[in-house]
C-alpha cells in the first residue's frame, strides 16, 4: 500500500507525516510506504531550519528532504490520499477525479478523532512547530493503528 500525505508547501506538515509514518509503519511491520507532496509546492525546496530541528526532537530526520508539487502522476501512485486540511481534501478529490485514481481520500485529523485541520507552522516560532508536529505524530500513530486493525471503530 502507498500513502500520500498532502499539505500546501510540502515543507512542514506532510514531510513530517511521511517520515514519521515510514518509521512507525516499519516498527509495526506494515507493508506500507508513505510519500508527500504540496498543493502549492515548488520542487526542491528545503524544510525550514526550525522544522528540521523540531523534527529531530521527534526522532525524524528531514535535513535531506526536498519538496515536490502535487500532480496527477503522484496521485496515481497512491492507494490512500491524506490531506492536512479540508482544502487539501478538495484538491485531492479533484486530482483523483481527473486521473481516475482509485485512492481513498482522508483527513489526517480524522485519525485522532478530532477531524480538525492540522495547523501550518510555516513562518511561526518553534513552539508552533512542536505543537503541529505533536498533533501530526498523534494522528500518524492513529493511522498506523487503524491499518493494523487495532483502533476501536476502525473504518
Amino acid at each position: 500500500m502507498k500513502i500520500l500525505f498532502v499539505c500546501t508547501g510540502n515543507l512542514c506538515r506532510s514531510p513530517f507525516a511521511e517520515a514519521l509514518f515510514n518509521v512507525e509503519a516499519a516498527k509495526a511491520s506494515l507493508d506500507t510506504r508513505a510519500s508527500s507532496a504540496g498543493t502549492m509546492a515548488m520542487a526542491g525546496q528545503k524544510v525550514p531550519d526550525v522544522g528540521v530541528i523540531v523534527a529531530r526532537e521527534f526522532g525524524v530526520e528531514l535535513s535531506g528532504y526536498r519538496s515536490r508539487p502535487l500532480d496527477a502522476a503522484v496521485v496515481r501512485e497512491a492507494d490512500l490520499l491524506v490531506g492536512m486540511g479540508k482544502r487539501h481534501l478538495e484538491e485531492l478529490k479533484r486530482f483523483r477525479d481527473e486521473t481516475g485514481a482509485l485512492g481513498k481520500v482522508a483527513l489526517l485529523g480524522a485519525f485522532d478523532a478530532t477531524s480538525e485541520d492540522i495547523p501550518d507552522p510555516f513562518g511561526l516560532e518553534p513552539e508552533a512547530f512542536r505543537n503541529t508536529f505533536n498533533r501530526v505524530a498523534t494522528c500518524v500513530r492513529g493511522l498506523v493503528a487503524e491499518l493494523r486493525g487495532k483502533r476501536p471503530g476502525a473504518r
